[in-house]
């Protein structure tokens, strides 16, 4: 086996992964090993920092990456992913044909999984592999912990300001985010990605009339959450098109969701991650599926839950909602193939420990860190800027995935989580530039 002398945990979204990957990098730097952590916008941002051979641990295995992290290979790095967008596909055959590939199954060492149903898919497609490895997600572990009480303070802020509000969170990209689609010459996958693109429309529409309903009639705050893919402009415009007028309903994007979610009265949801979230975190949830529509083919975390197929339904659900509707979730989800709970509580630490047996480190002692003004990012601001005054918002969405970050707020969730999981050793952490940080023994 080579011998790897640190590991990158590349994040695209930062208010989705980032706690969790962090969750991850302190495991891997309890066991001695080097993390850089945070996004890159070129192999050669992390080859500068001195690592000749290192694991990259993605979030997907995708052919695309590999290609983006050629060079890294060429330096005998080694990949490992957990697919961050496999716990809710659309179809698991047409996800694991869009995202994955016989080469990434070829040259990832180590690919995580969801659940069982993910494993046992990609295995029917490509055969069995010593690198498929069920592991469940750090994410939940987060969930359950209530993200380490990281927002508690904004959490208070967000129900002072917003009452007893409804949450609405939006995941209808193929019709909210026009620059979304998927390419591939596969006459069903575009079938496929046409037909999602069309249920996205009809509920996002039933979910702007719900919560102009509930403004209107209930006299009741709402706040729509854009998903992290969307432009916050486009989808104000979208509510209005779409029918919400009132002064209730807000769409904001600011911070991580949890803290929306913890201070939220009610939840109500379609085929969307965030329903676990909340379900994990104790805050009520209901599935809005009118006319039964659901947004995924394989709709199975919808009735995890209580569902609403109307807004009378709807209503009733919102009347009851200090009763616990949604007081059974954790005995279904135990039971959901999709979603691995073995590890609950260690997920990062099962996950570090597979990388560390399945690999060979011999640790590199001092990663060459120069904190410097970040150009590249400036480079791509500008241009976001540029773009957006012409109508383009994609550029400017990608930033957003990962905003400016301050070594502080790294710190101090370093510091929650080690508080959390009783981990009293001192980790130095640094700054190398506006999105990418070393955490190392």
């Amino acid at each position: 086996m080579n011998s790897l002398q640190a590991c990158f945990i590349r994040v695209e979204v930062k208010k989705r992964e980032f706690v969790s990957r962090i969750d991850l990098a302190i495991e891997m730097v309890k066991r001695g090993v080097p993390v850089v952590i945070g996004s890159c916008y070129n192999s050669e941002e992390i080859l500068e920092l001195g690592i000749d051979k290192g694991y990259l641990f993605g979030k997907c295995a995708q052919t695309v990456t590999l290609d983006f992290f050629k060079p890294l290979l060429e330096h005998g790095w080694t990949f490992g992913a957990l697919d961050e967008e496999g716990l809710l596909p659309d179809n698991l055959e047409f996800f694991a044909a869009e995202r994955f590939s016989s080469i990434s199954a070829d040259t990832y060492k180590d690919v995580f999984f969801f659940g069982d149903e993910q494993k046992k898919t990609f295995e029917k497609i490509f055969g069995p592999r010593d690198s498929f490895i069920v592991s469940g997600n750090p994410r939940t572990d987060m969930w359950q912990a209530k993200c380490y009480n990281l927002y508690d303070r904004l959490k208070h802020d967000i129900k002072k300001k917003y009452g007893n509000f409804v949450l609405l969170p939006l995941n209808f990209t193929n019709y909210t985010n026009n620059s979304y689609e998927i390419i591939s010459s596969d006459e069903d996958l575009q079938l496929n990605y046409k037909t999602l693109t069309k249920k996205a429309e009809f509920i996002f529409d039933n979910f702007c009339k719900l919560a102009e309903r509930f403004a209107n009639e209930e006299k009741i705050k709402v706040v729509i959450r854009p998903h992290p893919s969307d432009d916050l402009q486009t989808i104000k415009k979208l509510m209005v098109k779409h029918g919400v007028k009132s002064n209730l309903v807000e769409c904001v994007a600011t911070n991580d969701i949890f803290p929306w979610i913890s201070a939220a009265r009610i939840l109500f949801h379609n085929c969307c991650t965030t329903s676990l979230e909340a379900g994990f975190s104790g805050t009520p949830v209901v599935t809005y599926a009118p006319s039964n529509m659901s947004l995924l083919d394989n709709s199975e975390v919808n009735n995890l839950f209580p569902v609403a197929h109307s807004y009378e339904d709807a209503l009733a659900f919102l009347a009851n909602s200090e009763n616990n509707i949604s007081s059974d979730f954790k005995d279904r989800v135990v039971n959901w193939k999709s979603l691995s709970l073995e590890n609950s509580g260690n997920t990062a630490s099962f996950i570090a420990n597979k990388i560390l047996q399945r690999n060979k480190f011999e640790p590199l002692q001092n990663l060459k860190i120069h904190n410097r003004i970040d150009f590249k990012r400036l480079k791509y601001e500008v241009k976001a800027k540029i773009k957006k005054l012409i109508g383009r918002h994609q550029n400017q969405v990608y930033l957003d995935k990962f905003p400016r970050t301050s070594i502080e707020e790294v710190k101090n969730i370093v510091h929650h989580i080690c508080k959390y999981r009783g981990y009293n050793e001192q980790f130095k952490i640094n700054s190398i530039n506006s999105r990418l940080f070393s955490i190392t023994p």
